[in-house]
């Protein structure tokens, strides 16, 4: 006699993988927010680099131009303000591919005394990956504010960055072997850099 054995949401995603064993880019950016240490450890390898860091520049090219949105609100959008929102959304990209994949290698550097088995090759997809709920966050507010005109830099962009520190910390994890401690201390140390990061230039810097 057979036993029914109930499926779990990781379950589910597997079932509906390719025969290739490359789950698709948007599955795993909406997987992560639900289940991220899972979703990083059996699926970040799979996905080329390029892509994973796609998703980390997106994510904080898009933060970047909320905030720049935000912070010229009430103002004309003249060809000046325009140039200036494409230099924070550029600067934003730039920290996420170039500034995230920099502290990745800086983690598994850090972490190599305490035994994970995780590759550097992982680490960036990891990192980059774990901003998948600041990518649908900025989305998000994106819309919010073109089409409803709400203010979305701290609403939406803070939001789906505080979001993105489980995935952070999960990946983390995965470095240090499971130590809580070490885990703690990265996730707050990396994760305040990167925040500080959006407010040095994010808010620090006005173009227009």
């Amino acid at each position: 006699m057979g036993c029914d054995v109930a499926t779990t949401g990781q379950d589910a995603f597997d079932e509906d993988m390719p025969v290739t064993g490359r789950a698709a880019l948007w599955r795993v950016v909406f997987a992560t927010m639900a289940a991220p240490g899972e979703i990083l450890r059996r699926h970040a390898a799979a996905l080329p680099a390029a892509l994973a860091l796609g998703v980390s520049a997106s994510a904080f090219a898009l933060f970047f131009a909320q905030t720049a949105i935000d912070l010229h609100r009430g103002q004309p959008w003249d060809g000046t303000a325009l140039a200036g929102l494409g230099v924070l959304a550029a600067s934003g990209a730039l920290l996420g591919s170039a500034g995230v994949a920099l502290l990745a290698s800086i983690a598994w550097l850090l972490t190599r005394p305490f035994g994970g088995g995780a590759s550097l090759a992982w680490t960036l997809r990891a990192f980059a990956l774990a901003f998948s709920p600041t990518l649908i966050y900025g989305a998000c507010g994106l819309i919010a504010q073109l089409a409803l005109g709400w203010p979305a830099a701290l609403a939406f962009g803070v939001t789906g960055y505080l979001w993105a520190l489980g995935p952070l910390h999960a990946a983390i994890s995965e470095l240090s072997g499971g130590r809580a401690v070490v885990d703690a201390i990265l996730t707050s140390v990396l994760g305040g850099l990167l925040l500080l990061a959006w407010a040095a230039i994010g808010l620090g810097t006005r173009p227009w």
